[in-house]
Formats: structure tokens, C-alpha cells, sequence
């Protein structure tokens, strides 16, 4: 029996529109550039964008930790040049 395949999930980046006054940040990637956050019982991911602060996967905890687990999988350190320098 095969192992069940990842879901694939599709990211969409579309300008931050807080729906409340307060946007929590629950857990940033290694560099920050990614923020994992929630807003009156949503969740979303937060990014800072040519145009200011984008988000994706705005909705409810399963759908929204989905797009923050496929997006901090693939993700790249912005510091991993400046690290690696840091450990020599």
C-alpha cells in the first residue's frame, strides 16, 4: 500500500486588509519573513511585499496552517548567506 500523497495547496498573495484592530503573530519563519497569524478567529500568513504587507490563506485553522506548512516547507532562508558566514 502506498503512502498517501501530500495535498497540494495553492498559494494566493493578495494585500493585507486587517478585518480587526489587532493582528496577532503566533510563530514567524527562521528570518521573519514569514508571519503565522490570526485575526478574530481567522488565520492567515503575513508577508511583507513590494507593495506592503500581503497575505494568503485567510480562513479557518486547518485550511489556513496548510498554506503556512506547504509555504514554510519550501522556504529559503533570506539570512542563510549571513548565517552561514556566522557559524565559519
Amino acid at each position: 500500500m502506498e503512502a498517501p500523497r501530500p495535498r497540494t495547496v495553492r498559494v494566493r498573495w493578495e494585500p493585507h486588509r486587517p478585518h480587526t484592530p489587532v493582528t496577532r503573530v503566533i510563530e514567524t519563519s527562521c528570518c521573519g519573513t514569514l508571519e503565522w497569524c490570526s485575526e478574530g478567529g481567522r488565520y492567515l500568513v503575513l508577508r511583507r511585499g513590494e507593495r506592503g504587507q500581503e497575505e494568503a490563506g485567510r480562513g479557518r485553522y486547518p485550511e489556513a496552517r496548510a498554506v503556512w506548512a506547504a509555504l514554510v516547507a519550501r522556504h529559503e532562508c533570506a539570512d542563510d548567506d549571513e548565517l552561514r558566514r556566522f557559524r565559519r
